[in-house]
């Protein structure tokens, strides 16, 4: 990020307190900033993740972006609306996240940086991204295998019974009303009662 002429007079207040994680945001390479307790910054980069000593980031400083954060993007940020999800002023995208979400001396900031780099589709040829791609049953694992050979042969019930014994990911998409929900109840009723589920919902169905 570079500081240039800001916006207005909230890009210009968060712009001046985003300076303490300037040096890192401005770094090339570095593809993600995060914070996850007070004096401390994580960088992710050509390096790999990389740890940060930044006594001048403390509780007050994080609390400040955040809320400067919150008031720029238009958001409430309180206690029962403790995250919150913006683009900062140049580009970056921020999610920030404050107790009782988080423990109660920090909050939570990542960072991410839009790419530095373009790549093309030969970029990724010549850099081998498609060389591993499985185009056929060599190299698969039995189930795999057979998963392939029930759906060729369209027996739909137990590819997925054999799917979701094996924990294999699913996209169920359809348009509004053709039964998704419904269905994605039939497909639970194959997971084993021990198994603990986690769902993330818009509205609670």
């Amino acid at each position: 990020m570079t500081l240039k002429q800001p916006t207005n007079a909230k890009g210009s207040s968060l712009l001046e307190y985003l300076r303490v994680l300037q040096p890192f945001l401005n770094e090339y390479g570095v593809t993600e900033v995060v914070v996850n307790k007070p004096g401390e910054v994580i960088t992710e980069g050509r390096k790999g993740w990389q740890f940060h000593n930044v006594p001048k980031l403390d509780f007050a400083a994080c609390a400040d972006i955040s809320k400067l954060t919150a008031t720029y993007s238009g958001q409430s940020f309180d206690e029962r609306k403790p995250i919150v999800s913006a683009t900062l002023p140049y580009g970056e995208r921020i999610q920030i996240v404050r107790p009782p979400a988080t423990l109660s001396d920090r909050y939570s900031l990542t960072i991410r940086k839009p790419s530095d780099v373009i790549r093309t589709l030969d970029d990724y040829e010549r850099d081998g991204a498609f060389d591993h791609i499985v185009t056929d049953v060599v190299g698969l694992r039995d189930f795999e295998r057979e998963l392939i050979e029930l759906k060729n042969a369209r027996r739909f019930k137990e590819f997925l019974t054999l799917a979701i014994k094996h924990r294999q990911n699913m996209i169920v998409s359809g348009a509004t009303g053709s039964g998704k929900t419904t269905f994605m109840r039939s497909l639970l009723q194959l997971v084993p009662d021990d198994e603990r589920l986690i769902t993330i919902e818009n509205v609670d169905e």
